[in-house]
């Protein structure tokens, strides 16, 4: 599975296929500000940017290490915090008050367990796309069925989750 901003996803299924691989759009998504249900913005049905510029973002995977992430910090004065750990980013929304991070959608089940909220932000339009990618002609096996199967439910899941 991979994740490409959407207006290269004809790019890169072009380069895919050269490679002899398909690639099978999962869906498209705008990623959603994700944040404790104690955070003062977890009642608001719609943020903006600006709404979340006093509070601390977590960045993380690969923007945690990347100078876009400093130049971006420095140009708005907002606070961040670099994490490379998915399991320290969601111990961090609970521990560290005001924090949020951008995420694709979750769904609700997940969302509750760990006592969160995610909110759509108005002025992010940024579209992404998952996709799934196998050789060409393969025949999945059962397994690999049940997987694809497993996928799109958790996908059905999250895209029917109330963003508010």
């Amino acid at each position: 599975i991979i994740r490409v901003p959407a207006e290269e996803e004809p790019g890169m299924t072009e380069k895919l296929a050269e490679q002899g691989l398909r690639a099978d759009v999962i869906w498209r998504f705008s990623w959603l500000a994700v944040m404790s249900a104690g955070h003062p913005l977890a009642d608001v049905p719609r943020i903006t940017s600006d709404d979340l510029l006093p509070y601390t973002e977590l960045r993380g995977g690969e923007c945690a290490c990347c100078g876009e992430f400093g130049a971006r910090m420095k140009e708005t004065g907002n606070r961040a915090i670099a994490v490379r750990d998915s399991a320290a980013e969601q111990a961090m929304l609970k521990t560290v008050t005001g924090s949020y991070l951008w995420a694709a959608p979750m769904w609700e089940a997940g969302l509750k367990k760990e006592n969160l909220v995610q909110r759509v932000c108005l002025d992010r339009q940024d579209l992404w796309c998952d996709m799934l990618i196998y050789p060409k002609g393969q025949h999945f096996s059962p397994w690999e069925d049940r997987f694809a199967d497993i996928l799109y439910q958790m996908k059905n899941r999250a895209a029917h989750t109330e963003h508010w």
